[in-house]
């Protein structure tokens, strides 16, 4: 028979979970036997779970055909020492999935940062190198002569602007501009460009 203490911590997670509470009815009404593994397969939350009696040396075929997507519960009951390793492999290999999973869901929100911190860069000196191969045709503007301040007054606004045109909400603007050509065009009128 379950010890009352774990039956008492399945009663306690009933409250919050459905599934439990399925399988607390089932630990109260269901008698258990001895040396087997109950399988408890939820693949669907809504439907009553499906039960899997399996003896002892059938765990590996139990293992091999459980499906990674579903949520289960396992009891081992009575199991030789034998079993425990396949149960315990089986448990590792969900374990490590898992961090693994973290681990590289990690990494990707890293790499995300640093693509912005260098998407922010290029948006400054991309415009400041374009200014200035344009300003280095003529050598009046090149550093030492009259006209040398003007490159600077040049060059600190454009940044400026293309940080300010990459700040726009782009998805907002297309909506807009969607529901005026609709708009427009539902009125008879003709858009800005378009052939006669």
């Amino acid at each position: 028979m379950i010890t009352p203490s774990y039956q008492n911590f399945v009663e306690y997670r009933a409250r919050a979970n459905p599934c439990v509470s399925r399988l607390s009815n089932y630990l109260q009404h269901e008698c258990v036997g001895k040396s087997k593994v109950t399988y408890l397969d939820y693949t669907n939350q809504s439907l009553e779970p499906r039960r899997i009696d399996v003896p002892e040396d059938e765990i590996s075929q139990l293992l091999n055909m459980s499906p990674s997507v579903s949520t289960r519960f396992v009891f081992v009951e009575n199991i030789s020492p034998g079993l425990m390793i396949p149960l315990g492999e089986k448990l590792m290999v969900m374990v490590a999935t898992s961090l693994i999973q973290l681990l590289d869901s990690r990494r990707s929100i890293l790499e995300a940062i640093n693509t912005k911190r260098l998407t922010f860069l290029a948006l400054i000196f991309v415009p400041l190198a374009w200014v200035s191969s344009l300003f280095s045709i003529s050598d009046g503007y090149n550093p030492g002569h009259d006209l040398f301040w003007v490159y600077f007054a040049t060059a600190l606004p454009v940044p400026a602007v293309v940080l300010l045109l990459s700040a726009l909400p782009y998805g907002k603007i297309a909506i807009a501009a969607k529901s005026y050509k609709a708009q427009v065009r539902n009125n008879g009128m003709r858009l800005l460009g378009e052939l006669v």
